[in-house]
This record gives C-alpha cells, sequence and structure tokens, in this order.
C-alpha cells in the first residue's frame, strides 16, 4: 500500500523538459558541466526539481552523491523508504555529524560536578 506507482513522465533527465528524450538533449551535446556539482551532462535547474518522480529519475541517471541533500528533505525520503528504492544507502547520508549536534550543556554540568563528589 506504501509503494507509489512511478511513471517516468517523459522528462530529460539532463534538463527536466518533455519535448525529448537523453540521448537526444543538446545538454549532452553541448558538454555541459554543471556548475553547482561539477558533474558533467545535466544543467543546474536539475538541483532544483521537487517533483519526487523527477528526482528519482535523475538519481537513477547520475547517481545520487551530486544530490543527497534531497534525502534530507524528510517528505522525499519517506517516499523513497516508503516506495522500496534500495539504491541509495541512507545510513551513509543520514549518519550522525557531531559538530552538528545541539549543545544541551551536559559538558558544562560535567565539568562543574568534578571533584565534588
Amino acid at each position: 500500500q506504501c509503494k507509489e506507482d512511478v511513471q517516468p513522465g517523459g522528462w530529460c533527465p539532463r534538463c527536466l523538459e518533455t519535448s525529448h528524450w537523453e540521448d537526444a538533449c543538446w545538454v549532452e551535446a553541448a558538454h555541459v558541466l554543471c556548475p553547482v556539482c561539477s558533474v558533467p551532462g545535466h544543467l543546474p535547474c536539475v538541483h532544483q526539481a521537487t517533483d519526487f518522480r523527477q528526482r528519482k529519475l535523475v538519481i537513477d541517471t547520475f547517481g545520487w552523491l551530486s544530490f543527497k541533500d534531497w534525502f534530507q528533505d524528510l517528505p522525499f525520503r519517506s517516499w523513497w523508504n516508503c516506495s522500496g528504492y534500495t539504491t541509495v544507502p541512507l545510513y551513509k547520508i543520514m549518519q550522525r555529524n557531531p559538530s552538528q549536534d545541539l549543545d544541551l550543556g551536559f559538558d558544562e554540568q560535567l565539568r562543574g560536578s568534578v571533584g565534588h563528589v
């Protein structure tokens, strides 16, 4: 019940236009290098895709590394998981970053109580 039927919609993953498919896209012929991620073969507007089906198409075409920030978006990540897609190691993307943890003041409490036992 959780799976969503993904109909590609006829988008070109290189430019997200519907008038052609990727093998006939001018972006590939022009050897465009994306200024957002430095990966060749797609326009920067691809990074702004909000349609989850477009994002899936882009990830299937170019891989997930250049688009890993999409998985910080909870609705998209939930849709991805719920749809059963397994090509992206979410555990690597969602690893805890201690430098971004909230400071809850526990270190100060520990420092204040050391030697006061």
